[in-house]
């Protein structure tokens, strides 16, 4: 089952962010056993928009901020001791607005992404100004990579429901049969597209990563011999790595 999280507070109270993380990880924790007990995965979904937070989630309009990205549904479900059966449902939409970035997919779990929905937003508005409820099927508008989403989740090993979730009244004057079609073959052409999308060694690779490129030869040795020397002046335990 899934629902989406409202990315600001100004119910009665006002919660502050904290406040509010809070109240709902307690509401959580409380349903968590019930999930468990029925092996039910819960998949919760961001809304990422953010004229939405603009207008409803500012303190000087009465609201707060709230929960609105990836890391925010992993925080909550891991405050609430729920990460085994609590999980995103995650939009292409909704993740595009908040940046889009396939790193904070590579490294996800598998269990951690509960539901997919793809779409394409809309192309004649910026990152920042796009619309909750206007966005088509996947790849129309070459605007949000869904592409590479699938991409990535397929190589985590993801296993979990699809399905295409376009918002676009232009549906309203075509024939059902016609919609549905035209919905399936985009989202065909999603799939074959992720299965041929060849992920960059900077995104999946396993090179040595340099912090610092212009480090001095000898560097790494020095600062290990001087803190080695800091532990033996205060009586410290070697670190593990020593």
């Amino acid at each position: 089952t899934s629902f989406h999280l409202l990315p600001w507070s100004n119910a009665t109270p006002r919660n502050s962010f904290a406040a509010h993380f809070d109240l709902v990880a307690s509401r959580l924790r409380r349903v968590a056993p019930i999930l468990r007990e029925h092996d039910i995965r819960l998949a919760l979904e961001f809304l990422g928009p953010y004229g939405n937070r603009r207008v409803h989630g500012r303190p000087e309009l009465g609201g707060h901020d709230f929960i609105h990205t990836i890391e925010g549904i992993r925080c909550l479900a891991a405050a609430a001791g729920a990460s085994s059966h609590v999980g995103l449902k995650l939009d292409v939409h909704h993740w595009h607005c908040t940046g889009g970035m396939l790193e904070e997919l590579i490294c996800l779990e598998p269990h951690e992404v509960a539901l997919v929905e793809l779409n394409d937003s809309t192309a004649s508005v910026t990152r920042r100004a796009q619309p909750e409820f206007d966005r088509d099927v996947p790849g129309l508008n070459g605007v949000s990579d869904a592409a590479g989403l699938l991409a990535v989740l397929m190589r985590i090993g993801v296993r979990c429901p699809v399905h295409v979730e376009s918002f676009t009244r232009r549906f309203a004057a075509v024939d059902t049969d016609a919609a549905i079609a035209e919905q399936k073959a985009a989202m065909d052409r999603c799939f074959d597209a992720a299965a041929a999308r060849v992920l960059p060694a900077d995104l999946v690779g396993t090179q040595p990563h340099v912090n610092d490129p212009h480090e001095p030869t000898g560097w790494a040795e020095k600062m290990a011999t001087e803190l080695a020397e800091y532990r033996l002046r205060h009586g410290l335990k070697a670190s593990a790595s020593a």
